[in-house]
């Protein structure tokens, strides 16, 4: 079922980003799906170390279109692809000391931040660059 379902209002027709979101959507669903089915703790690690090597690649072809297309707003959306990267990092390390009850703050944050980040921030850039190339 998931956490957070991928869906039109989503998409930016670009097929790059909308194709990478969905992957992240995915990542998050299953996180949601494991602590579900009682196994979060078991696999919180290896799903932390994907999305880590996954938003890694994610960020970087967004900010190089975007610094293809000379986005105004490239310096802010940088900083929020840096401040996402530190929170899950901080999450990772929470989970590499053993603190309890992380996967429960993991999803929360990674859904929300997510969701509000491709329908404000994602979507104010695409429609900038397709814009451009009208």
């Amino acid at each position: 079922m998931g956490y957070g379902t991928w869906g039109k209002k989503y998409e930016s027709n670009i097929a790059l980003i909308d194709s990478q979101h969905q992957i992240l959507f995915n990542i998050i669903n299953n996180l949601f799906d494991a602590m579900k089915f009682g196994k979060g703790d078991e696999v919180i690690g290896e799903i932390l170390n994907e999305l880590i090597s996954y938003t890694d690649y994610h960020f970087n072809a967004e900010e190089n279109l975007m610094k293809e297309n000379q986005y105004v707003n490239l310096d802010s959306h940088l900083k929020a692809h840096k401040e996402f990267v530190q929170k899950v990092l901080f999450f990772y390390q929470r989970y590499i000391t053993g603190e309890s009850a992380l996967s429960i703050d993991i999803i929360d944050f990674l859904k929300n931040w997510l969701i509000s980040h491709i329908l404000t921030m994602d979507l104010e850039f695409t429609k900038t660059i397709k814009a451009d190339t009208n």
